[in-house]
């Protein structure tokens, strides 16, 4: 079922105009798309033909890559086919992984619980927001999986351990942070005595060691240091803000309870059924009928939602929704856990109820999470009419650099490895002179917004004042704006760049 509503979430997407599809598409989908076709044509990783970047997952960079020296030329339209069919791809695989590790463990009704998780609308959105999440919910499922798949005491065979192993590596290629998922299935399953389990959740967690070893050399390689300066320009920017539990708690919700849309459309459906779950091992629990025993790997999974959780409490300068992926097999293996607790009268209600879940989630998930981006893409078409405006900069630089097909310098530091030594220095204004910026184009807000100065190394007001407004390209359209503030062509006075 899951495959099938996915396959019509995809129809619909494609279908639809740019207008609409860009509000569901980060802007981080961008970096990856301009970087990865500089790669292709320069073999080198930089978002503008000059400063190194490191602020990226490696398989999905190079997956990309390697479709830009395939087929350089490939148009819009054939590369979100091209990129947002693979993902469905990986989507559906992950789904029937989920639901072979749930169906061993809870029965027809625990399948409930995984098309409840993978019908959300902020789970069907990681189909199509580009980056690599896909990729990261296809090899947690598939480990999940295997973990599930391994009873009995017997030490598992060398190619068994392989698997794990590779699964492991590959997850960590698609998101760094992907081992500690095998490590809570390691310790609590090793703690419970599951020996044979325990074995391949430890080698998938030296796989991902290994992954991060290998991410370390590559940034080493590419950008001259360790650590990727994406990473600590995030944890500059959540010290800043401090600790905040509620980031990644708020996308957990959003699975069985989206906040954005009205209540009695979608958000008491998933509730209702796992409402009847709880109810049903109530009852169990009562009559002594109450299994238990896919309690260690439920409680695995209970882990490593918590870790998340607390781990992405450092980064409270946002946590977007495809941060989800981690959370996403464990969450469905939890609430299958639930849903196959439903007793045998209630199935067929609960399936109905499912069902409406998974139709209303398809439509949710098309609703637009970033309503103004489409002036992103005005703001780039303008810069491809106009090759006088150079050099450009933006601190959102993705879109409007891939639809000017030309270079726009990123400013905040996410895919520009040399920004983060300004910006901890309050002298960025000095990185636009040493880059003889002339041009910035962006939302107001990143110039009138304190914490935004703070973080971007301009609170001290040299760059404020030595910009000039231009064009506003938003022209008060309350679609077309971003925390109510327009996007802005700024000339940077060349005076604020001679020196004293």
């Amino acid at each position: 079922m899951v495959s099938a509503v996915a396959l019509v979430r995809l129809a619909l997407f494609l279908g639809s105009p740019l207008e609409r599809q860009i509000g569901v598409i980060p802007d981080d989908a961008f970096y990856y798309l301009v970087s990865a076709k500089n790669f292709a044509e320069l073999g080198r990783w930089t978002f503008d033909g000059q400063a190194a970047a490191s602020g990226f997952h490696l398989l999905h960079a190079y997956l990309l890559a390697g479709l830009f020296r395939l087929a350089p030329r490939i148009g819009d339209a054939a590369l979100f086919t091209a990129v947002d069919g693979f993902a469905t791809l990986l989507y559906a695989g992950a789904a029937f992984f989920c639901s072979r590790a749930v169906g061993r463990d809870f029965g027809t009704p625990g399948l409930l619980g995984v098309v409840l998780a993978f019908s959300a609308p902020i789970a069907l959105q990681q189909q199509t927001f580009m980056v690599e999440s896909c990729l990261v919910i296809f090899f947690s499922s598939a480990l999940l999986e295997q973990i599930s798949a391994a009873r009995g005491e017997p030490a598992p065979a060398r190619g068994e351990l392989a698997l794990a192993f590779a699964l492991g590596l590959l997850g960590n290629l698609s998101r760094s942070d992907f081992g500690p998922f095998a490590a809570a299935c390691a310790i609590v399953l090793g703690l419970w005595g599951r020996r044979r389990a325990a074995a391949l959740a430890a080698s998938a967690t030296l796989g991902a060691a290994l992954g991060i070893a290998i991410l370390m050399l590559h940034t080493q390689a590419f950008s001259g240091t360790w650590i990727q300066s994406s990473a600590r320009t995030k944890s500059r920017w959540s010290a800043l803000l401090g600790y905040d539990l509620r980031g990644y708690v708020r996308v957990l919700v959003d699975l069985v309870a989206a906040r954005d849309l009205r209540w009695l459309r979608v958000l008491s459906l998933p509730l209702l059924v796992l409402a009847a779950g709880l109810f049903g091992a109530w009852r169990s629990h009562r009559a002594h009928r109450l299994q238990l025993g896919a309690l260690p790997l439920a409680l695995a999974c209970g882990l490593a939602i918590a870790f998340y959780a607390l781990f992405y409490g450092r980064t409270s300068a946002g946590v977007p929704p495809w941060y989800l992926a981690h959370a996403l097999a464990p969450a469905a293996y939890l609430m299958a856990a639930v849903t196959g607790q439903i007793q045998r009268r209630g199935l067929g209600p609960a399936a109905a109820v499912v069902a409406a879940a998974a139709a209303l989630g398809v439509s949710a998930s098309l609703t637009p999470i970033w309503p103004h981006q489409p002036v992103m893409i005005a703001a780039g078409r303008y810069l491809a009419s106009h090759p006088e405006l150079e050099p450009v900069a933006a601190w959102n630089a993705g879109m409007m650099s891939f639809y000017a097909r030309r270079p726009v310098t990123n400013l905040d530091g996410l895919i520009n490895d040399d920004i983060y030594a300004y910006a901890s220095s309050d002298r960025l204004l000095d990185y636009l002179c040493r880059r003889r910026i002339q041009y910035l184009l962006d939302f107001s807000e990143m110039l009138d917004d304190p914490y935004l100065r703070t973080r971007g190394g301009y609170a001290d007001g040299r760059l404020v004042g030595a910009l000039h407004e231009q064009l506003d390209l938003s022209r008060g359209d309350p679609t077309l704006r971003w925390t109510d503030t327009d996007m802005k062509l700024y000339q940077l006075d060349s005076r604020a760049c001679a020196p004293e």
